[in-house]
């Protein structure tokens, strides 16, 4: 907040326009920012500083949890090191020789430069990492809705191990709800019969939009009620309960509320944030 207090400064062009905040950037000095601030225009610069300051916490609070992110890395804390080996893939679009890559650098080989030399190592890879160090290797694939079948049966062949008589390594695949809906296209028959659980993580309630706009202004802060229960369950009917769009909606809500200089975030001031983000050219 102090290096944001010291490298801003308000512009104000014409008699009637509303400020606008200037900050220089504290990494590169030569390159300014500017903020136009929806604010009256008798709000202070120490005003305008303070919202400003408070937006990066308040964002970042409601950016850093989403359901999947979550869901990850509580799959990952979980897992016993001493008994297994996490291999994460975050972009599937490198395709399988980027997950046969990344397999075999994880389990600190060199890859090989034929892709079927490279699949042939990163099956040996797994079932070594069994066999030798009695650790199994958990593989996470992000993004496995952006699979294609052939990429999505080449992970099938992995799991084919001692004449298919068992599976070195366990596969998480995580992605979006199209990616339960490919895994029953009959190409796919054989890869959904190898599949043990199946889970698919429903939106928020009304009760848990609540707890999650409250748990992240907690988070920054601000322990009073900053929105109205009325805002809160429009906001929970407008975003259907997906965390992204319920943090877009809110931090619109936030901007709405402020520049109507009120003290809580109303109803009103949610129907304007709802019409911000859900406007149309």
């Amino acid at each position: 907040m102090q290096a944001l207090d010291a490298a801003s400064s308000a512009l104000c062009v014409g008699e009637d326009a509303a400020p606008r905040l200037a900050r220089r950037s504290i990494t590169k000095p030569d390159e300014l920012a500017y903020f136009l601030a929806s604010a009256p225009l008798q709000a202070t610069l120490a005003d305008l500083v303070r919202i400003a300051g408070c937006r990066w916490e308040i964002e970042e609070c409601f950016q850093s949890r989403r359901l999947l992110a979550t869901a990850r890395k509580g799959a990952v804390a979980s897992l016993d090191p001493a008994r297994f080996t996490v291999i994460y893939q975050p972009n599937p679009e490198v395709g399988m020789r980027g997950l046969y890559d990344r397999i075999v650098t994880s389990l600190n080989g060199t890859p090989k430069f034929h892709l079927a030399a490279l699949a042939t190592q990163a099956s040996a890879a797994l079932a070594a990492e069994v066999d030798e160090r009695g650790r199994t290797p958990a593989v996470m694939i992000d993004e496995s809705h952006l699979l294609d079948h052939q990429e999505l049966d080449a992970i099938r062949m992995l799991t084919n191990y001692d004449m298919d008589s068992t599976t070195p390594f366990a596969v998480l695949l995580i992605g979006q709800p199209t990616l339960r809906k490919r895994m029953k296209h009959g190409v796919l028959t054989a890869l959904d019969q190898r599949i043990s659980i199946s889970y698919q993580m429903p939106t928020m309630t009304k009760e848990e939009t609540a707890s999650y706009i409250k748990h992240h202004l907690t988070i920054a802060g601000r322990q009073d009620t900053l929105f109205s229960d009325d805002a809160v369950e429009l906001l929970h009917l407008t975003s259907r309960g997906l965390p992204r769009s319920v943090n877009n909606i809110a931090w619109q809500s936030l901007i709405a509320a402020f520049t109507e200089e009120k003290g809580i975030v109303d109803e009103s001031s949610t129907r304007t944030a709802i019409t911000e983000t859900h406007a149309t050219e």
